[in-house]
């Protein structure tokens, strides 16, 4: 076999271990609801890549009839079953004799008792279903500097005791329940004393030292808490009740297969693969040696170039009492890309040895931990679904109403695909085809019983066309971003005022023991009439921030131009004091998010703004723009009494679309995805972007992010931001 199509096909064997002889599909449909069935993260990522160096197929829902069927995609989740406490309210049934209502409440007070106890009586209520046991009591009092004995029993029989206190005058410490034994039992006597012990004064004692009381008279403070009258609202005991959560599915371990080769010039070990966009988490590199530590930088293939993506560590100790293994980097959210480029920095030491052998999983040179996905739609009981496979057709729409069909009735019917062998992917060996769509049956119960299902995935001959068509040799099962091990440590300072107005505060996050660094003024969105300021979550340690507050419409603010000025004071502001932390005022770029990426474009494109404090807009080495709106925005019309609809556009000098000109700073607009962003939201982008272009703009690109809405589209957008940052410095 040709040595591309053999390798076109072991990152998929690899994954399938064990063909299952036969197949089932379990789960129930007694009515209409959604349905989930498990979609193996390489059917997940062939339909939803869109780019054309990116393994493609469409993946339909089809019903008996052959019509298609509207279907989202979901990461899958699993079925959680916790235990928590409900508390219930008990009923008391009788005082100790000299007991004293509170006044005007349910409370129970005592003191100067004669025997120096309260004893309380107290059931569980009837009209309550029994639980299985109690887990704990709680005494509700308002009272602080006590402590309390209490023994709690049920006909005779001791169930607990224990000291109910607060000692937050002396200490951080109130403690007002008290665990129970694992039965449950009605009725409820609970006593309540002065406590005696000496061991409880001891600890008492020892709470007020270690709090920094030092030699205070712990036994008069002490007495003046034990002999406080003491008082009692009500009684609560707490019963489990059983809450079904559902947390994110464990990733699936696919390995990979690439080049490896030695760079002994640069000192270097490199890995290179071609890869097909899977929902990566994590990687692992499979180095077989002992006792090293080395440098890891991580690349993506961007146009004809690699762009560094980020770095990380590696190390593994095998020595007497200390034996530790550490190959793994975790992003910290899913990546998807198309290539990857691992470089190991090996200096003076001899290249790892990496596995780069064939004869198991074991041997490829890398592990990657893939996020799994459902795919969702809404069954109706007794029908036939097929999943249809087709290799090289259109890349489908999917129909994300699906998903708020789920958010607002139910999770979905869990449908799983399995083998009953006891072993292999539940997918089985994926076999190639050239005959068109192959069709996974699924059944819902309900009027017809399961039916068997039969597996034929036809990725195998896309894979080994793409593999043919590649200048890239190598091949793995999918790539990374956003590794942030040996990231370098950062520094804030908090609150500094760059202006006289109120809520003219910034913050400032930047890289320690460097210099030179970039710097990124980011705006928070909230409309400009809510919000705060924030530093984004960028997962690069070499990248500062200055995170911006300013006024607000409707609170300090009465136009939509202070907020524009109080965004051009802060930009000012940084680019005359970033040098004071290291950074380069030459590489300041301005972002943010919604109302945010509104003033990061106004003070980007409007130059009169910065000129009031002697800046240009060449001064500025990008815009960063997430979902901002580009005509003049709907809130600074608002407050300037204009009352036509806000989606009817208006273009005026607080429009950025009416400031395009050739002659800005490069610029990066990100939006989601028309229907689900904000209305006209990408489209104004879009034509910002093209304006700008159009006049001989060299550096204005537009990114749509596809099934984002306005939420979404912030935290999916931030990597872009990254790059952007990074591929400008590149040609600075």
């Amino acid at each position: 076999m040709h040595k591309s199509i053999l390798l076109a096909i072991l990152p998929f064997a690899a994954i399938a271990a064990k063909e299952p002889q036969s197949w089932s599909v379990t789960g129930v449909v007694t009515e209409e609801c959604a349905v989930a069935v498990s979609c193996h993260p390489i059917l997940y990522s062939a339909a939803t890549q869109g780019r054309e160096d990116a393994l493609k197929c469409e993946l339909r829902v089809r019903d008996s009839k052959g019509r298609d069927v509207p279907y989202a995609f979901r990461a899958a989740k699993t079925r959680v079953v916790d235990e928590v406490k409900e508390w219930c309210k008990l009923k008391v049934t009788r005082l100790s004799a000299f007991a004293q209502a509170g006044s005007g409440s349910s409370g129970v007070t005592f003191s100067e008792l004669d025997d120096g106890r309260l004893v309380v009586d107290a059931e569980y209520p009837s009209g309550a279903p029994n639980p299985e046991r109690f887990l704990a009591l709680k005494v509700a009092t308002p009272l602080t500097d006590f402590e309390q004995s209490v023994e709690v029993s049920s006909e005779g029989v001791p169930l607990a005791s224990g000291v109910l206190c607060d000692y937050r005058k002396f200490a951080d410490l109130r403690v007002v329940e008290i665990p129970l034994e694992a039965s449950f039992r009605r009725a409820l006597t609970v006593t309540f004393a002065k406590p005696t012990s000496e061991a409880a004064a001891a600890a008492f004692e020892r709470t007020i030292r270690e709090n920094g009381e030092g030699k205070l008279e712990a036994k008069s403070v002490r007495e003046s808490v034990v002999n406080r009258p003491f008082r009692i609202d009500s009684l609560s005991v707490a019963v489990p009740k059983t809450r079904v959560s559902f947390e994110s599915a464990p990733p699936m371990e696919v390995y990979a297969a690439g080049s490896v080769e030695t760079d002994a010039k640069a000192k270097k070990s490199v890995l290179e693969a071609v890869v097909f966009g899977l929902p990566v988490t994590a990687i692992s590199i499979n180095a077989t040696d002992r006792n090293f530590s080395r440098k890891v930088a991580v690349f993506r293939r961007m146009d004809v170039r690699w762009r560094p993506l980020a770095t990380g560590r590696i190390s593994a100790v095998n020595l007497p009492g200390e034996k530790k293994r550490d190959l793994e980097i975790a992003f910290g959210r899913e990546v998807r890309e198309a290539a990857l480029r691992v470089e190991i920095e090996n200096d003076d030491n001899p290249p790892l040895n990496i596995a780069t052998s064939m004869d198991g999983p074991a041997r490829f040179p890398l592990m990657l931990k893939v996020a799994q996905y459902d795919i969702v739609f809404v069954a109706t009981p007794g029908e036939k679904y097929s999943l249809a496979v087709e290799p090289g057709a259109e890349r489908p729409r999917y129909d994300e109403a699906i998903l708020g069909y789920i958010d607002r009735v139910q999770d979905p019917v869990r449908f799983e695909i399995s083998g009953n062998t006891g072993g292999g992917d539940p997918y089985g060996i994926i076999i190639g085809g050239e005959d068109g769509p192959t069709a996974v049956w699924l059944t819902t119960p309900g009027v017809i019983p399961a039916v068997s299902v039969v597996v034929f995935v036809i990725l195998g001959i896309v894979c080994i066309r793409l593999v043919k068509s590649s200048k890239t040799l190598g091949l793995a099962a999918a790539v990374s971003l956003a590794l942030s091990a040996d990231a370098a440590a950062m520094s804030s300072r908090t609150g500094i005022e760059y202006a006289e107005r109120p809520g003219c505060v910034l913050d400032v996050q930047y890289p320690e023991a460097t210099t030179g660094f970039p710097t990124v003024v980011w705006f928070h969105g909230g409309g400009l009439t809510s919000g705060s300021r924030y530093f984004a979550q960028f997962g690069d340690s070499k990248i500062a921030q200055v995170a911006v507050g300013y006024r607000l419409l409707g609170k300090d603010a009465k136009t939509g131009a202070e907020c524009i000025e109080d965004a051009a004071a802060a930009v000012a502001w940084t680019l005359k004091h970033i040098a004071e932390y290291g950074g380069d005022p030459a590489r300041v770029f301005v972002g943010g998010m919604s109302a945010g990426a509104y003033l990061s474009m106004m003070v980007g494109m409007a130059p009169e703004y910065l000129a009031r404090h002697g800046i240009r807009n060449a001064d500025l080495a990008g815009i960063a723009a997430i979902s901002g709106q580009a005509t003049k925005h709907f809130n600074v019309r608002k407050f300037s009494g204009d009352t036509d609809p806000q989606f009817v556009p208006k273009i005026d000098s607080l429009a950025p679309l009416a400031h395009v000109s050739a002659d800005l700073p490069p610029i990066l607009c990100i939006c989601g995805q028309p229907p689900y962003e904000w209305k006209c939201r990408a489209e104004e982008n879009r034509l910002l972007i093209a304006s700008c272009a159009a006049l001989g703009h060299k550096n204005a690109k537009f990114v749509q992010l596809d099934y984002c809405d306005h939420g979404r589209v912030h935290n999916a957008a931030l990597p872009y931001v990254v790059m952007f940052v990074r591929g400008r410095l590149d040609n600075l």
